[in-house]
């Protein structure tokens, strides 16, 4: 039978949030306190998960958030018949025997819910001042005052009090974690022997009020999501790491993907033969199938069917409300209040998309059956893959299908206030990029895109088929891939004239491939003996060697033969230095380029011979004409 769930307005990952206004909150592990009697933790709890998840609080200095957080990491405690039990895990336990109780005095077995949130506040660093530890659940034993619940605004981390006889004294109290208009969501010690959180109506009968320690927090009743836990909200499922999961959840106000991350925190879910499996950390059970999931849609734990149920769960979780998303465990399209297109016409009108609903018949009959449904997390324009409420495995688990699948009768595109987006995938062709897909939304800009690298190339940017994507490109809509294009790197070959020749140009010069043909220069009185790799020294450049980086050549020029004195002309003036060099006189060693000396080719430098040579050619001797002489 159908039943509603009131939902809170909003919801979010963490219970409760800071104010808009608020800056970031710093953390700062959390030092578990244990002073006096006892001065430690019982070995039992020592080694729970209940003390794990406390020394993995991380504390914000803002009270009312901290002791929220601690009271929640102690979420499906449940008291034990001895002191060998404090461990928490003892489900079935009757004689209250609990750590709470011990902490404060050494005694475990006695009524601990005022305990309890002693227990939470020490651990979140709350002085007595602000609250006062006591084992009575009442205001005037924790030093507050109450406010009766029909004048009172519960916040965050204020106290609730009830008196469940309802002779107006109070009997029970809990730390309020949510509030909304009509409802407070209450974390509480030995509430039927657990520690768990439960909603309570703001006016039902036993509530009696609420008192509010004199925290330093900046934190108000206004929270971004809302946990949609079903009004008879038990211990089994909260006692699990999938509702630790579904706490991390951050919600982007964006329905398509916070169904998508609601849905990917409960992977690996495991339906369970009995009730007592719920949490989901079982063995899989694809016949009974006891879900969290069925028990909070129906009356009963059990739904057969339930993997409508999980969609519809995750719909609800992510703040989307039965206006866009109808209630029923039915996977038929019309009762979900959902427009099925079908599979042949997906493709042509843009589906699926992130946050669709695919159907699908696994009967393969020829009429449209409704066997099961899931939620569409990515798809890439030929394939998709859903997150589904899997009753044959009897998990939650991701399933990947072809858009041609038989087993696929359509999808569905809920109407979630905000466009949904598509996915566009990056293929690296042969780089690496640390982005392999992201969402995008038609008509807008793509905006910054992701880097990309490949040793030895340069990267020439994204590409859809021959169009090059840039961030002002406006994303058409489509699953679609975009593909790295890839350049060999160009070098720069430029060219080191030393001041001898007119400043020459660099040449560009793709990787592998040559220079080309080398500018050859003329220096009147030199000749040009080519390129090399280094001012001096080096080696002389091949135009036929392949560029692999950047590099400078250096010209290189041999003052010509007769040239003495190095400036550029062939005169007497070159006849006058040889000789008084000859001569030995002073100062002239360092006027003459002797490699310009040997001009009657014998090899030996500046000698009378050689001055005899120049002058023979200065004055026009016949068989003189070039030098040097060939002998």
């Amino acid at each position: 039978m159908m039943r509603t769930v009131k939902p809170f307005k909003r919801l979010i990952a963490v219970i409760c949030v800071l104010a808009l206004s608020c800056p970031a909150l710093a953390v700062f592990a959390l030092d578990p306190f244990y002073t006096g009697t006892p001065p430690a933790p019982s070995d039992a709890f020592a080694s729970s998960k209940y003390y794990g998840q406390l020394t993995d609080v991380e504390l914000t200095g803002d009270m009312a958030y901290d002791i929220i957080k601690v009271a929640l990491s102690q979420v499906g405690y449940h008291a034990g018949d001895s002191e060998s039990e404090l461990h928490g895990e003892n489900k079935d336990g009757t004689r209250d025997y609990n750590e709470y109780s011990y902490w404060w005095d050494g005694v475990a077995n006695r009524s601990w819910c005022a305990a309890f949130i002693t227990y939470c506040a020490r651990q979140a660093n709350i002085p007595r001042t602000v609250l006062k530890g006591t084992l009575a659940a009442n205001a005037t034993a924790f030093e507050l005052s109450m406010t009766p619940k029909a004048s009172a605004d519960p916040r965050i981390g204020d106290l609730i009090f009830f008196d469940w006889d309802v002779d107006g004294s109070s009997d029970h109290v809990g730390l309020v974690a949510k509030v909304s208009d009509d409802d407070v969501l209450v974390v509480h010690g030995n509430y039927a022997g657990y520690a768990t959180v439960s909603i309570f109506s703001r006016v039902q009968i036993d509530v009696l009020g609420y008192a509010r320690p004199a925290y330093t927090s900046a934190y108000w009743a206004g929270e971004p999501i809302s946990l949609m836990l079903s009004e008879s909200c038990r211990y089994i499922y909260e006692d699990g790491i999938y509702f630790r999961r579904l706490l991390d959840v951050s919600l982007s106000g964006n329905g398509a993907l916070d169904i998508v991350a609601v849905a990917g925190s409960q992977l690996g879910y495991c339906a369970s033969e009995d009730i007592y499996g719920s949490n989901g950390e079982g063995e899989a059970s694809s016949s009974n199938s006891f879900t969290e999931y069925g028990r909070w849609y129906g009356s009963l734990p059990y739904a057969g069917d339930w993997g409508t149920a999980f969609m519809l769960w995750c719909a609800r979780q992510a703040g989307i409300g039965s206006d866009i998303i109808a209630g029923t465990a039915i996977p038929k399209p019309a009762l979900l209040g959902l427009e099925l297109v079908a599979r042949e016409d997906a493709a042509a009108s843009g589906m699926p998309k992130v946050g669709d609903i695919a159907f699908f018949n696994w009967d393969h009959t020829l009429e449209y059956t409704w066997d099961n449904c899931g939620i569409v997390s990515s798809a890439d324009g030929e394939s998709f893959t859903v997150i589904i409420g899997c009753i044959e495995s009897g998990r939650v688990e991701e399933q990947t299908y072809s858009l041609d699948e038989s087993q696929l009768t359509g999808f569905a595109s809920p109407a979630y206030g905000q466009t949904a987006p598509n996915t566009v995938y990056f293929n690296a062709n042969g780089g690496e990029c640390d982005t392999a897909s992201r969402y995008e939304y038609e008509g807008a800009e793509y905006g910054a895109l992701p880097e990309a690298s490949r040793s030895g190339y340069v990267f020439a940017g994204w590409y859809y088929g021959e169009n090059r994507i840039t961030a002002d490109t406006v994303f058409e809509g489509g699953n679609i891939t975009l593909t790295a294009r890839w350049e060999l790197p160009k070098f720069e070959v430029s060219f080191d004239t030393a001041g001898n020749a007119d400043p020459i140009a660099p040449i560009t010069v793709t990787k592998g491939n040559t220079v080309g043909a080398l500018p050859v220069l003329t220096k009147q009185g030199y000749s040009f003996e080519g390129w090399y790799t280094a001012a001096d020294g080096g080696e002389k450049f091949d135009a036929a060697t392949p560029i692999n980086g950047s590099i400078t050549l250096y010209a290189r020029f041999k003052v010509l033969c007769g040239n003495v004195d190095g400036d550029g002309a062939i005169n007497a003036i070159d006849a006058v230095t040889l000789i008084r060099y000859i001569a030995g006189w002073s100062g002239y060693a360092e006027l003459v380029y002797l490699e310009a000396t040997d001009i009657d080719g014998d090899g030996v430098p500046a000698t009378v011979g050689d001055l005899t040579v120049l002058m023979r050619h200065l004055a026009g001797w016949s068989g003189y004409e070039k030098l040097p002489l060939e002998n």
